[in-house]
């Protein structure tokens, strides 16, 4: 993979957690990377801005790893590493804040007096514009006569966009993790840029995982309401199989969907109501799909965005027709696809 967005650089890092390469050790390999590349070009004091996130993490790491091989080490951090809400970055702050060798200091805003600056501060979770404090540690950055190294990607720079931004670091030497990222193309006329490989495996790209379910997740609006996470109509059950509809409704909800339209028989909702009573319910008096329930279903489908049709409902000609009725009406509203499981 050449160049990789921030969803995607995330999704290959849930991945690689769940084959056993921790963010931990990601971000171990990704610090000593920068330390490395550092060490072949630059000699000096060396400055490191730390903000939050697993950036912050990269440059404990790096801050280590430079003391290592004999420069003099000083960590300023924007944000008190003990918030930092990367548990990885937090664990190596520990290390790192147990080192006489580094000295550390929390940043106000002084010129930086070093010969090295590394730019630690925000990483591929940026979006938006620059805020305070971290504007005024950018702006101290370019300002400072020193060299000037970044971690994955310069600070202020949407990750995923090619389009500069106001403010933004603006540095000698890039050293991205794995692959490089969209915005990189601002710098890359006036700043070498280089790729570090920190053991992401293989697998992590080629295999679906945890990451490829869990960055499509949308993020829910503050101010959202019922229905707008997802609509689901669920034609299931039966007076034999209450269960199988109340589970598909439970992971339904599981999910994320916040709104749920079941039609069964009037056992299966009435245990559904009991067992879920945020479900909307229509029933029908058959012990199985009727005519009445595919006319309830029919009209649902219109409030409804997804279709969940069959666990539960038993097996017959009749009902097997009743199905093909419903879903023909599912892509008629312009469904793309539905769940079936006859038994």
């Amino acid at each position: 993979m050449d160049e990789l967005s921030s969803i995607e650089m995330r999704r290959l890092e849930l991945n690689s957690e769940a084959l056993g390469v921790t963010s931990f050790l990601l971000m171990e390999n990704a610090g000593k990377s920068v330390a490395q590349e550092i060490a072949k070009r630059f000699q000096g004091k060396v400055v490191i801005l730390t903000g939050s996130g697993g950036k912050a993490g990269d440059g404990y790491v790096a801050a280590r790893h430079l003391s290592c091989l004999g420069y003099q080490v000083e960590i300023k951090w924007v944000v008190d590493p003990e918030e930092n809400k990367n548990e990885a970055a937090r664990l190596h702050w520990k290390v790192t804040n147990n080192l006489n060798s580094i000295a550390i200091s929390k940043y106000q805003g002084e010129d930086l007096r070093a010969d090295i600056v590394v730019d630690a501060l925000l990483g591929t979770g940026f979006k938006g514009k620059l805020l305070q404090p971290y504007k005024e540690a950018v702006e101290k950055i370019n300002l400072a006569n020193a060299k000037k190294v970044s971690i994955d990607l310069p600070t202020g720079l949407d990750p995923d966009s090619s389009d500069p931004t106001e403010f933004y670091v603006k540095p000698h030497l890039v050293v991205t993790m794995h692959a490089r990222k969209p915005c990189l193309k601002v710098v890359e006329r006036e700043s070498e840029v280089i790729v570090a490989k920190i053991g992401i495996p293989l697998e992590a790209q080629l295999f679906v995982g945890p990451g490829d379910l869990l960055t499509k997740i949308p993020k829910r609006d503050a101010l959202s309401k019922k229905g707008d996470s997802g609509k689901v109509l669920v034609v299931a059950g039966s007076s034999q199989y209450t269960g199988a509809a109340i589970l598909t409704c439970l992971g339904c909800f599981r999910s994320g969907v916040d709104l749920v339209y079941l039609v069964s028989t009037r056992e299966t909702v009435e245990a559904a109501r009991v067992a879920l009573p945020e479900l909307i319910c229509s029933e029908y008096s058959s012990s199985f799909l009727d005519e009445t329930g595919v006319e309830k279903a029919l009209k649902l489908l219109e409030k409804a965005k997804s279709l969940a049709i069959g666990p539960g409902l038993d097996f017959d000609e009749k009902i097997v027709e009743r199905v093909r009725l419903i879903v023909d009406g599912a892509f008629k509203n312009g469904y793309q696809w539905s769940l079936t499981q006859m038994r």
